[in-house]
């Protein structure tokens, strides 16, 4: 994928994330560009609620395994306040074909971004070789290599906006 298409792909997650988040009554801004873990700032409405947003956007069938690109970073950044949006965007977006989201706090997206590479690093590569170790990471809505992490852990997390604390 091109650059300025990932940049358009990712510009396009961050405003529907926006969107949404005003609806329930978020007073919302775009954090400035390469903030290090936030891409929104969100508020309520009577400013007792204030969260940090990191969106992760990706296109149906544009990637095998359904995941999200993290980073080693991930596995550390945990803070009450900070949740990430996995979005995936349909591959012909339409009225009745809305994008999907997963809404999951931090601490549990640093969890599963450990577990998974430290079981990925244990085991065996496709030729039987020992995996290198790499800062990259994915987080996937299944765990194919990874038995300790439920097949189904994302679940309680799709488009369950109230995680947040909210919701009209």
């Amino acid at each position: 994928m091109s650059e300025l298409l990932q940049a358009q792909v990712r510009s396009i997650g961050e405003h529907y994330v926006v969107a949404r988040l005003t609806t329930l009554g978020f007073i919302v801004g775009l954090a400035p560009e390469n903030t290090r873990a936030v891409d929104i700032i969100a508020m309520s409405e009577d400013g007792k609620r204030n969260i940090q947003i990191q969106v992760k956007t990706r296109t149906e069938g544009r990637s095998a395994d359904k995941g999200w690109m993290m980073s080693e970073k991930h596995e550390s950044l945990v803070n009450d306040n900070l949740y990430y949006i996995f979005v995936t965007l349909p591959e012909q977006w339409t009225d009745r074909d809305q994008p999907s989201t997963f809404i999951i706090p931090s601490k549990k997206v640093s969890a599963i971004v450990k577990q998974s590479h430290k079981d990925w690093t244990s085991t065996l590569g496709r030729k039987g070789q020992k995996r290198n170790d790499t800062k990259m990471r994915r987080i996937k809505p299944v765990y194919s290599d990874s038995p300790s992490i439920s097949s189904d852990w994302m679940e309680e997390y799709r488009d369950n906006w109230a995680v947040l604390g909210c919701c009209k």
